[in-house]
């Protein structure tokens, strides 16, 4: 009775550590599922540092900002706002990119996306955007928000009319694995985001960043 009852502690012990061990390697790659998308915790905290020291040095708002994850299929949710101070992801939107070469309004490059920062490319450019001047937009509410690009790989972005705006072909939610149709390059939303959108950046006289990786 004493060795059954021995054989069956160190079983449970063996299982314990076993699932210890699994999730501390999981922890050290830095990557988990958070709500059916894959999340690089790592990356994500360099970029939420990186974002801070940015909005200092520019002294926009240092609330909030936007995170446009391209790497995450089309048909996800991949427009987050992401609080500064916590580190947190407090909303996420869903979000077209540039459809390039392919027709507008598909979904062609819905797991695959090209960017570039090239006039008429019809394509979406990574790098930080200060989100500013409110405008009118032919486009969804008419609401649009000119982006200022800051990087050499999005500083064409006022020549290019890439803007931020709402599309009634941009769904609200999720709808994998189809994709979200595609823009000529507008990071364009749906417009009840665009409402969200409207009252979050109208509530400031700061710009915010937008910031489009992949």
């Amino acid at each position: 009775m004493i060795n059954e009852s021995f054989k069956l502690a160190f079983f449970l012990i063996a299982i314990i550590a076993c699932n210890a061990t699994a999730r501390e390697e999981s922890f050290a790659k830095g990557s988990i599922a958070e709500a059916g998308h894959y999340v690089d915790y790592h990356q994500r905290a360099i970029q939420v540092e990186d974002a801070k020291t940015f909005a200092r040095q520019k002294k926009i708002r240092q609330d909030y900002f936007l995170l446009f994850d391209l790497r995450i299929h089309s048909g996800k949710k991949r427009l987050f706002l992401v609080d500064l101070e916590s580190g947190e992801a407090v909303d996420s939107f869903m979000v077209a990119h540039g459809a390039g070469a392919k027709p507008w309004g598909r979904d062609f490059t819905k797991d695959k996306p090209q960017t570039s920062n090239t006039v008429n490319s019809h394509l979406t450019s990574v790098g930080k955007y200060l989100v500013g001047n409110r405008d009118y937009s032919s486009w969804g509410i008419h609401i649009k928000y000119w982006l200022y690009g800051q990087d050499s790989t999005n500083s064409n972005a006022v020549k290019r009319v890439v803007v931020l705006h709402s599309w009634d072909h941009t769904p609200d939610e999720e709808i994998y694995p189809d994709g979200t149709p595609e823009s000529w390059g507008c990071p364009a939303v749906s417009d009840r985001t665009m409402k969200k959108m409207d009252e979050l950046l109208g509530s400031s006289n700061k710009k915010m960043l937008l910031w489009i990786v992949n």
